[in-house]
């Protein structure tokens, strides 16, 4: 454990050395992902003033929906993509050879490898919608507070888990670019209220692709739609993501013949 520490420490300082290397590359990549948080809300804010509720879900219980994707979003480009996307790129290369040697768990290792820290506003700006929505919902209590972070990090651990399993895919393909996109692009349908879609996608994006669980049910749970029970499930399903795609890994790496084979 002080081993992974350790690592995940010189991980988040290179990273950062990076990114103050180009300091302009930085603040543009920064701009660029808040005028895209910019546009999501305006989409959202436009439906609401004409219909006044999006399935079922009013202004408040918008707003808090949109934070919480906005903070999963925001650690798909701080951490998650960005680590991900060298798996396929070392085997291509031949570089996962000597990641394999590494006295280091290879899922951890790749997984936390690189950090795009011009992330992190998107992220606080997520936090700042969430406790701004409960507020004006009237549940920003420390019991629905617990229950927001909690669900919150249950479904970015589903979301990391969705990641790693569709990126592991590469020991096998190599080339998984496309799935990936794929799997962001489904990701987009968590910005809007699972209520809104018809009922069979609504059982899909439940249970067979939990994307319901990574932003629908963090946000219910701060502005009292569900309790705890929901809560307890959304973290069932992110242990059972967890499990899945660490399963996946370990097969993965027995499968792997290295690049001089």
């Amino acid at each position: 454990m002080t081993r992974t520490r350790r690592l995940l420490a010189r991980f988040l300082a290179n990273s950062i050395q990076l990114d103050l290397e180009y300091r302009t590359g930085f603040l543009i990549n920064m701009i660029n992902t808040l005028l895209s948080l910019g546009a999501g809300a305006a989409v959202l804010l436009a439906l609401l003033r004409h219909g006044g509720t999006i399935g079922g879900w009013d202004t408040h219980a918008i707003i808090v929906l949109l934070g919480v994707f906005t903070c999963a979003d925001a650690m798909v480009g701080l951490v998650i993509r960005p680590s991900l996307r060298k798996v396929a790129e070392f085997i291509e290369l031949g570089n996962m050879d000597y990641m394999l040697l590494k006295p280091v768990n290879l899922q951890v290792n790749m997984s936390f490898r690189a950090w795009n820290f011009w992330q992190l506003p998107n992220f606080g700006i997520g936090l700042a919608l969430i406790l701004g929505g409960m507020s004006g919902a009237g549940t920003l209590t420390p019991t629905h507070v617990a229950m927001a972070l909690l669900g919150l990090t249950a479904g970015i651990t589903i979301l990391y888990a969705l990641w790693a399993t569709v990126t592991v895919m590469a020991f096998w393909f190599v080339r998984i670019n496309n799935a990936q996109m794929i799997l962001y692009a489904l990701m987009g349908v968590a910005r809007y209220p699972a209520t809104v879609y018809p009922r069979g996608l609504r059982l899909f994006f439940t249970f067979v692709l939990p994307v319901a669980f990574i932003t629908n049910v963090p946000a219910a749970a701060a502005v009292a739609k569900v309790g705890w029970t929901t809560i307890g499930l959304s973290w069932l399903v992110a242990a059972a993501s967890l499990l899945l795609s660490m399963t996946i890994w370990r097969r993965a790496v027995r499968h792997y013949t290295s690049a001089s084979s």
